[in-house]
């Protein structure tokens, strides 16, 4: 699990009227519809969307408006349309940065790391300072299998912001596709200073210390990420295994028993 999201929608935008022609009225009506696809609830998408398209049919040169309506494309799960409106955004500002990075964390979800990776370096180069977009890039590279490639953008992250808990996670895994262990511990360590929440953290660097032949610390961490992650059966599994090795054959069948049942609701879905 790698972790990189979306910016925030734009909360405020002003008209340039330098893209198209816009009377007073128009403009006041469009950002009307703006701000009141902003007011609604986060998870409202249909609100949202249905409010930034009235402000794009007042002002259709409205770049923040297309931006915005991608995000709430993109939560709904509506890749192309998402990937319209990031573009349109584009194309309306050459120097949106919040269109490239968006359409850039769009394409990586869809495995499109190439394409990814250009529109995190177009970002970067209209501000070389977003943290998010190296931890993008990173992340993009890694997927792809460029390891130090990933590492650069997740050591850049870190150099410029830190206390941002992904860039570390993120790294961490690099170190532990390398088998780096005690690199990687540190790094999943350092994560959860940062953010003791950070569920996959734990499970981890649990895996790290399986691998070092510490058990009793790995069953540690592998509680937590159950506290955090309840219905995932990875940690029950893993835990279980832990256990074993332990010779407490009572918690793994335990343990065993909850993950079986976690896989057949799973199935039952």
């Amino acid at each position: 699990m790698l972790f990189v999201a979306l910016l925030a929608g734009i909360s405020a935008a002003q008209i340039d009227r330098s893209t198209s022609p816009v009377t007073p009225a128009q403009e006041q009506k469009a950002i009307a519809f703006f701000d009141a696809g902003n007011a609604c609830g986060p998870d409202d998408n249909a609100c949202r969307i249905d409010n930034y398209s009235k402000a794009i049919a007042s002002f259709p040169a409205f770049a923040e408006a297309y931006n915005n309506r991608g995000s709430a494309q993109l939560a709904e799960g509506k890749f192309e349309d998402a990937r319209a409106d990031f573009s349109k955004a584009i194309e309306i500002e050459p120097n949106f940065i919040n269109g490239y990075y968006n359409r850039a964390v769009l394409l990586a979800g869809k495995g499109e790391y190439a394409g990814a990776v250009r529109d995190f370096d177009a970002a970067l180069a209209l501000e070389p300072k977003l943290v998010l977009a190296h931890v993008g890039k990173g992340s993009a590279h890694l997927k792809s299998g460029d390891l130090k490639a990933a590492a650069a953008s997740f050591d850049r992250a870190i150099e410029l912001e830190p206390k941002f808990a992904p860039s570390f996670y993120n790294r961490g895994v690099i170190f532990l596709l390398r088998s780096e262990l005690d690199s990687a511990i540190k790094d999943f360590s350092r994560t959860i200073e940062l953010n003791p929440e950070f569920a996959f953290a734990y499970l981890n660097r649990a895996v790290c210390l399986v691998r070092k032949g510490d058990d009793g610390r790995a069953v540690e961490d592998l509680t937590k990420f159950i506290e955090l992650s309840p219905n995932d059966e990875r940690g029950y599994t893993s835990r279980a295994s832990a256990y074993l090795r332990l010779g407490d054959k009572e918690k793994a069948e335990i343990d065993r028993r909850k993950a079986s049942a976690l896989q057949r609701n799973v199935k039952a879905e």
